[in-house]
């Protein structure tokens, strides 16, 4: 399953490179520079620096950043096939940031994720696409459909009056209140980003973190940001980023 993978292979992202390539100007700007930054504050403080991924340290590939402003899949049909004629064998590992408004809600990343993933499986690259979001969110979506279905239903043939308003209001309150999840900050980078990730590490990661036993790392990472709580969880990663000022 895609999202539990992101979580047991977060590892990957906590390489360091000095390539950090600008696919709006062909060459490294403050503007793009700043983006890379602020992700690489993200991984050192929030992936690696809780723990979120207790082999990360070791696993230092080399990855690759790529800020992409323009030609969106053209870009991803050239980084998937340098990613892809790199040897298994070699350490390698893609982070596509895209900090365009249209990506800038959870919803707009997620149209495009399949869009890349079926790009990649035409061109027979072995390569998962996962996605890391400012606003990403996974819990309860399948139960707000169905709690939509309920409430069209219900609805049927009734009148609403000025107390149904206030009453909708206070329960959209505690809906939100209820629905603020602090594991979804193990997916919540500084900046809309699709991560490219070849199968050879997923196994390679996969092994590694499992001959240690425990916990999946999805439930040890669960158990934990949500022991922290959301507004723990939630000043941490603004502390992690503190010092990179968002750039766009």
């Amino acid at each position: 399953m895609l999202y539990s993978r992101t979580l047991a292979l977060a590892a990957s992202l906590t390489a360091r490179s000095s390539h950090t390539v600008s696919m709006h100007s062909q060459q490294p700007n403050a503007a793009d520079a700043a983006l890379v930054t602020a992700t690489q504050r993200w991984v050192d403080g929030i992936i690696v620096g809780h723990n979120l991924c207790p082999f990360a340290a070791a696993v230092r590939p080399h990855t690759r950043y790529v800020v992409c402003r323009t030609h969106t899949m053209d870009t991803f049909g050239d980084e998937l096939r340098r990613l892809d004629a790199v040897d298994p064998s070699k350490a390698a590992t893609t982070l596509v940031l895209l900090p365009g408004e249209e990506f800038a809600d959870f919803a707009g990343l997620m149209v495009l994720q399949p869009d890349v993933q079926q790009l990649a499986d035409e061109m027979g690259a072995d390569v998962q696409i996962l996605p890391f979001h400012p606003l990403a969110t996974y819990g309860g979506a399948e139960d707000e459909d169905e709690d939509e279905d309920e409430d069209d239903r219900d609805g049927e043939g009734e009148g609403v009056g000025e107390d149904d308003f206030d009453a909708c209001d206070e329960g959209e309150e505690e809906v939100q209140a209820s629905q603020l999840d602090a594991f979804d900050f193990s997916t919540r980078s500084p900046v809309p980003m699709l991560h490219l990730l070849r199968q050879a590490d997923v196994d390679a990661g996969e092994e590694q973190w499992f001959a240690g036993g425990g916990l999946p790392i999805q439930e040890r990472n669960a158990a934990y940001l949500r022991g922290i709580g959301y507004e723990q969880a939630a000043a941490l990663r603004a502390a992690a980023l503190a010092e990179s000022p968002m750039s766009t």
